[in-house]
């Protein structure tokens, strides 16, 4: 295994992989979102294939999938695919996609209830949901 690649759609998505790959000694390779098909093309013809990737939206992690399929890379095996979103369909894939699950549904209810209680004229406090990571296949 050769590299653990990094797309840098979204740089605030990237810093805690970057710096959990950097603890365990490896360094990631941090590649723009239009170049990353023919750096992964590239590190197969040279039989570097990575050892995970780590896309910022679910949405580039399956473009990345079908590149790989495509390639004959199996995911999950042969390379580790990681992406960010949760969408629905994620689980649904062949493999299912291991993503970053963003709390979206209750971010919505919490926001709901503290503009209620701010139109009735309570002071309310800002909340952060973290999110997390969901393991599957790939």
């Amino acid at each position: 295994c050769a590299e653990y690649i990094v797309i840098s759609m979204f740089p605030e998505r990237i810093r805690g992989f970057v710096d959990t790959i950097k603890q365990y000694g490896s360094k990631p390779v941090i590649v723009e979102e239009g170049k990353i098909e023919k750096r992964i093309y590239t590190a197969i013809y040279k039989g570097r294939i990575p050892c995970g990737i780590f896309a910022t939206t679910d949405d580039m992690a399956m473009k990345i999938m079908r590149f790989l399929q495509n390639n004959s890379i199996r995911i999950g095996k042969d390379v580790i695919l990681v992406g960010y979103d949760d969408l629905y369909s994620s689980k649904n894939l062949n493999p299912p996609l291991t993503t970053i699950h963003q709390p979206f549904r209750e971010l919505g209810k919490i926001a709901l209830i503290k503009m209620v209680k701010m139109i009735y004229g309570t002071e309310e406090e800002s909340e952060t949901l973290e999110p997390f990571l969901i393991v599957r296949n790939s």
